[in-house]
């Protein structure tokens, strides 16, 4: 089991704060393929990924147990 914590817009978008997700070891990449299929109104293009407190690129792998956090990308002016 994968938690996974969203922040700021994903978090309104996805209508919750936190979900888990089975299915271990995943990249990234699929990972954010089934949050997608899941929350077809959320955006996952260009979100800041961390797993377990590290940042973390679409290739890297999440084991069970892990914790994600997903913040949506920042834009300034």
């Amino acid at each position: 089991m994968i938690k996974i914590r969203f922040y700021a817009s994903l978090a309104n978008h996805t209508k919750c704060t936190e979900t888990e997700i089975n299915g271990a070891p995943l990249t990234v990449e699929k990972l954010l393929e089934e949050l997608s299929s899941q929350y077809p109104e959320a955006r996952f293009d260009g979100v800041l990924v961390a797993v377990n407190g590290a940042s973390a690129r679409k290739t890297s792998t999440v084991e069970a147990g892990s914790l994600v956090a997903l913040l949506p990308p920042i834009a300034g002016g």
